[in-house]
């Protein structure tokens, strides 16, 4: 019998994007990841980083694959070198977790939920990164493979507990707009925790405020909607806001974005009304779970009693 010829042997890469491309990849976990060359990054620290630079630039998915990890080696052994270069790299780790071959997707997922882990990091030196990578990486936390889905949804865990920045809640915040409602449900779930956390003085105006006219006007739209989930997480951060900057404060924001309108107070006093009256209800139901079970317990014991005396 003739035999027939094998196939040839193709290495895969980007143009191949399947779950079979990952045959032969070994993801390091965080804590097998090794130093760099500390004697080379320390006395030539921005010919190391432009070095890392071009490997990223590089065509070769394994180049690629190789830069991801340096960058999270970075992140755990040198922070601080990792975060004042790390707005050159945007572009490299946003095309990195959008890239079409899964593998590279994670592992820049990897790096990005363990930088979500970091606290105190510099604010300024990072803005510029999470309003750029961040946005992709929220779509992620609804793509088709989960291995890929696991990564996305701890970075984001991660970041609402640590990067507390203004330029997440914009992230947050758009997210919530999108048309596919799993993702904007996601969105208000990690806006829920990251508003909660959040410190009150980036509510306040400067360049590097939250924009409370886009969030608030964003809570509104959610909660004169459908969609019950929406409606319960705008109502929940919406009273965490008023507690973090006052009731006055909010009535400003409302007024200030129907300033156009000859209405504009009448507008803000009805949804301040619609969010107060719901805390109220659930106050009162609150309240009235508790009158229940009181007087429960007070004829539970007074039927004790009349048992014993018969």
């Amino acid at each position: 019998m003739e035999s027939r010829p094998k196939k040839k042997q193709v290495e895969p890469g980007p143009e191949l994007p399947t779950d079979e491309s990952q045959a032969g990849v070994s993801y390091v976990d965080f804590e097998q990841l090794q130093q760099v060359d500390q004697d080379h990054l320390a006395s030539n620290t921005d010919g190391f980083m432009s070095s890392l630079l071009e490997s990223a630039s590089s065509d070769d998915w394994k180049a690629q694959y190789e830069a991801i990890n340096t960058l999270r080696s970075l992140n755990r052994y040198n922070t601080e070198v990792l975060v004042a270069y790390l707005d050159q790299f945007s572009k490299f780790v946003r095309s990195q977790v959008d890239n079409l071959r899964s593998n590279l997707s994670k592992n820049s997922l990897l790096f990005l939920k363990e930088f979500s882990a970091n606290k105190q990091v510099d604010h300024a030196k990072i803005s510029g990164f999470i309003a750029h990578v961040y946005p992709v990486a929220l779509i992620k936390t609804i793509y088709e493979k989960n291995f890929i889905v696991v990564e996305a949804k701890q970075t984001f865990a991660n970041a609402v507990e640590n990067l507390l920045f203004p330029e997440l809640i914009d992230t947050l915040v758009e997210g919530c707009r999108a048309k596919i409602i799993t993702l904007a449900e996601h969105s208000i779930g990690y806006l829920t925790t990251l508003v909660k956390n959040f410190d009150p003085e980036y509510f306040n105006q400067g360049s590097q405020s939250v924009s409370l006219s886009g969030l608030i006007n964003q809570l509104y739209q959610e909660y004169e909607g459908k969609r019950m989930k929406m409606k319960k997480g705008a109502e929940s951060v919406f009273s965490d806001i008023k507690d973090k900057i006052g009731k006055e404060r909010i009535e400003g924001v409302l007024i200030d974005i129907f300033s156009s309108q000859e209405n504009a107070k009448e507008r803000s006093d009805k949804i301040m009304k619609l969010f107060e009256e719901k805390t109220v209800k659930q106050a009162d139901k609150s309240k009235d779970f508790r009158s229940f079970l009181k007087q429960q317990k007070q004829q539970a014991v007074k039927d004790e009693d009349e048992n014993m005396l018969q």
